[in-house]
């Protein structure tokens, strides 16, 4: 894979449940690195719900491969979220490059 492709820097998030005063907890993402990827489109769609229209978007992104990618993790580009919805594959067991599925949600009133 031509590493010129991957132009777009990402930085991972870590979900993080945080003890709160009530004895529930909250929940945060906390930055642990950032990454060189590619992405690539799959598909789109928008519905109606609540007077909103909801766009949402999945994407594969092709990243170098990392031992420490999570199924909870984001991906935060652009002042935007990108939340997996499968977990990590190691294209060609090679643990060269990891493929990620994630998905984008917008809505707009």
């Amino acid at each position: 894979m031509n590493p010129g492709i991957r132009n777009c820097r990402v930085v991972l998030e870590r979900l993080l449940k945080v003890p709160d005063d009530s004895g529930g907890y909250a929940e945060t993402y906390q930055a642990y690195g950032k990454a060189w990827v590619q992405f690539l489109p799959v598909r789109s769609s928008q519905k109606e719900q609540a007077e909103q229209t909801q766009f949402q978007a999945t994407y594969e992104v092709i990243l170098p491969y990392r031992k420490d990618i999570l199924s909870e993790d984001r991906l935060f580009y652009q002042n935007r979220y990108f939340y997996q919805i499968t977990p990590a594959v190691n294209v060609d067991q090679k643990k060269a490059y990891l493929k990620l599925t994630v998905e984008e949600a917008l809505a707009h009133e």
